[in-house]
């Protein structure tokens, strides 16, 4: 059982950032008609007294060596010796600070005759990620692993999903656009990253704080970096409104038709037609169809800590989905 917990305080947290854009003019000389853009975001996040709820193997672990809080309860049963009920509370404790960059690329280049080129990378980098559960315990270095080893427990949601902290992640795109029609593909990398499956002596080896003593006796399985390319076709339907004019001045009869501008000249009266019904539905649409994953690119296999991952794959980062096929149709008014 949670409760809630009034004297519980807010989060402390420290960010810093510091990012840089740069545009050279040069390339007009290198290539007319192309632009180049360049930008770069280092970041650091710290988050202290953070809130968590304890596991109920911590509260029982704290109840062993008389150390409960205010607020948590063990009852166990006097004839089994099992317990039978855990209450916890909300706590301001632990710790959290992450440190990384993002950064990214764009290139583009205007022809005469045949459209519109563009590049476009956008990428992060996390470099690292701390993360201590509570200040009475050890503080892990979690980036390049999953997110929910023994330390971390369900702190980051769902344990049987799958997910982790990468090191790198990005997409590159090369679009094309000429007259109506747009083009592009994309290429989606995600990066590999550790995961504990077992140990050697199974679960009760573990002390309190979710590490053991002797390293080699972990079992661990790298789950493996994915790259899935992406295409988009579209065509955008535009219709102009046809004008007609009635009659030429000079060569009309009918003088009713011929107006006299201020400045005395004759203009030929004009007035808009009507497009077809078919061309007023189907005016200033867009068309598309696409396939994400076009190589059919499965997720990497991931068997969770201690094998338990529901999933088999990294659940929380990727979908079973495969090659996806979609129609698109979107019609402003």
């Amino acid at each position: 059982e949670v409760d809630a917990n009034r004297n519980l305080a807010p989060e402390d947290s420290r960010n810093f950032s510091a990012g840089l854009v740069y545009t050279p003019k040069w390339i007009q000389h290198w290539q007319p008609n192309a632009t180049l853009s360049m930008y770069v975001d280092f970041w650091d996040v710290e988050r202290t007294g953070v809130t968590t709820v304890p596991s109920a193997q911590e509260v029982v672990n704290n109840f062993i060596h008389g150390r409960l809080l205010p607020g948590q309860e063990v009852d166990v049963d006097p004839t089994t010796g099992g317990v039978n009920f855990v209450r916890a509370g909300f706590i301001n404790s632990g710790r959290q600070r992450s440190r990384g960059v993002d950064f990214g690329l764009s290139y583009q280049i205007q022809t005469a005759n045949i459209g519109t080129f563009t590049w476009t990378n956008d990428w992060t980098y996390l470099d690292s990620f701390l993360f201590q559960l509570d200040e009475a315990l050890k503080t892990h270095e979690v980036a390049g692993r999953v997110n929910n080893d023994s330390f971390e427990g369900a702190f980051f949601g769902q344990v049987t999903i799958g997910d982790g902290w990468m090191h790198w992640k990005g997409i590159s795109r090369l679009t094309w656009d000429w007259n109506n029609i747009d083009l592009s593909i994309a290429g989606r990398y995600f990066d590999g990253f550790r995961e504990q499956r077992a140990t050697h002596l199974g679960p009760a080896a573990f002390p309190p704080d979710g590490l053991l003593d002797n390293g080699e006796s972990v079992i661990e399985h790298w789950i493996k970096a994915r790259v899935f390319f992406d295409g988009q076709l579209s065509y955008n339907l535009v219709f102009n409104q046809p004008v007609e004019e009635r009659p030429v001045a000079g060569y009309s009869k009918d003088s009713k038709q011929i107006k006299s501008s201020k400045e005395g000249k004759e203009t030929v009266e004009q007035t808009a037609a009507g497009l077809p019904c078919w061309k007023t539905l189907l005016n200033n649409s867009r068309f598309t169809v696409g396939c994400n994953n076009i190589l059919g690119e499965d997720p990497p296999k991931a068997f969770g800590t201690f094998k338990g991952n529901a999933n088999n794959y990294p659940g929380g980062l990727y979908d079973n989905l495969g090659r996806f096929w979609y129609v698109e149709l979107v019609k402003r008014f």
